[in-house]
């Protein structure tokens, strides 16, 4: 008999650490929705800035790579621009270097509000430039220099610099609404925290007893 209890304890034992486990990976499970609304409703401004900071980091990163490995192409669609010779040579270094740098100063927290207000400012120019085009200032069959794997109409191109410079302009309000108010979050906490409690939540014994419901109903249909 002390040798079938000296073996049976640690089994017991076991069996009682892996049920507490499962019981902690159950609550952690259906209480996940709950975090997950809870902290984006909290700190939706961070979490916006970096998704869109992010994106625009990429792009001026990926057109700025287009335009050096293609370099020669990119300068002469440059010279080929209603620009001064000169302006177009330096425009062809200046612009994919400043797409660099703003990728860089994005990608960087303490100076991401200057990137993205570079970024905005070049996006304007951009969007204005393309803008011009559309109200025939100059040929709309100029080619587009702008980097991009697909060549899209001046129409299309002037779409989406519209939306890129919204991206651009509204990151750069909240980049800069979170450096003049840091502790906005805990202003909003108790109110996004009801907001939050709302979402329905399944505690572990509602599921237990939605289980144990199952196997019941199961052995009473045998």
């Amino acid at each position: 008999m002390q040798n079938t209890s000296r073996h049976t304890a640690p089994n017991n034992y076991s069996v009682r650490r892996i049920t507490i486990f499962l019981k902690w990976m159950i609550q952690c499970i259906l209480r996940l929705p709950h975090i997950v609304v809870h902290f984006c409703l909290t700190y939706w401004r961070d979490i916006a800035v970096t998704f869109y900071g992010s994106f625009m980091m990429g792009l001026w990163i990926f057109v700025a790579y287009n335009k050096f490995s293609d370099f020669t192409g990119n300068m002469d669609a440059m010279l080929r621009q209603p620009l001064p010779r000169p302006l177009a040579i330096v425009s062809a270094y200046l612009i994919p270097t400043s797409e660099i740098i703003a990728a860089v100063l994005i990608g960087i927290k303490s100076t991401r509000l200057i990137g993205l207000v570079l970024s905005s400012l070049m996006m304007f120019i951009f969007t204005g430039y393309v803008g011009l085009a559309l109200l025939y200032v100059w040929s709309d069959e100029l080619p587009c220099s702008c980097g991009l794997i697909v060549q899209i109409s001046w129409k299309s191109h002037f779409i989406l610099n519209i939306y890129l410079t919204l991206i651009c302009v509204w990151s750069s309000i909240i980049e800069r609404w979170i450096r003049l108010r840091p502790v906005v979050h805990d202003n909003y906490i108790p109110y996004r925290a009801e907001i939050a409690s709302t979402i329905p939540r399944l505690s572990y014994r509602s599921f237990a007893k939605y289980i144990d419901s199952l196997f019941h109903g199961q052995n009473k249909k045998k």
